[in-house]
């Protein structure tokens, strides 16, 4: 996520980071987020989703611009978080209260693509939650459009 975009000066992570923020600007006010940021480690910048006020959003781009990708992008680990899918391989359904995930990612991930069915078969009844998934830059493998086309979300690349 570190390398430039296409022929821009902008690197990929500077690119998501910008599409989340217009993306909640858009929403407005009755649109509640929640970032987890991976890369070899998965971190959440909330116990809960919070409203995308125009002060949370700046809070939110501030945090991920002060702390840049590194290490291997760990999809799946992160997948799990959002789904609150516990060691249990279960989705704790009280503490799940989104109905849609965004995942903004250059695509290309440690764990490739075969986790995704399965873990969507497992827990997608129950969770019910769509995946809108974001491809910044030209490359990447298959665990992104998985996660859209199984969940019945979208997918799109955005390139420099």
């Amino acid at each position: 996520m570190s390398t430039a975009l296409g022929t821009r000066s902008i690197s990929r992570y500077d690119e998501a980071i910008s599409q989340m923020v217009r993306y909640l600007q858009a929403s407005g006010t009755d649109t509640r987020f929640n970032v987890i940021l991976f890369d070899s480690d998965t971190l959440r910048s909330s116990a809960e989703l919070v409203v995308a006020s125009p002060e949370n959003v700046e809070l939110a781009r501030a945090s991920l611009l002060s702390r840049p990708p590194e290490g291997g992008t760990c999809l799946e680990p992160a997948v799990r978080l959002a789904l609150c899918v516990g060691a249990n391989g279960e989705v704790d359904m009280d503490a799940l209260t989104a109905d849609t995930i965004i995942v903004l990612c250059d695509g290309e991930n440690v764990e490739g693509h075969l986790w995704v069915a399965p873990l969507l078969a497992r827990v997608q009844v129950e969770a019910q939650v769509r995946f809108h998934c974001v491809q910044v830059g030209g490359s990447g493998g298959r665990a992104l459009r998985e996660l859209a086309a199984l969940s019945g979300g979208e997918f799109i690349r955005v390139d420099g």
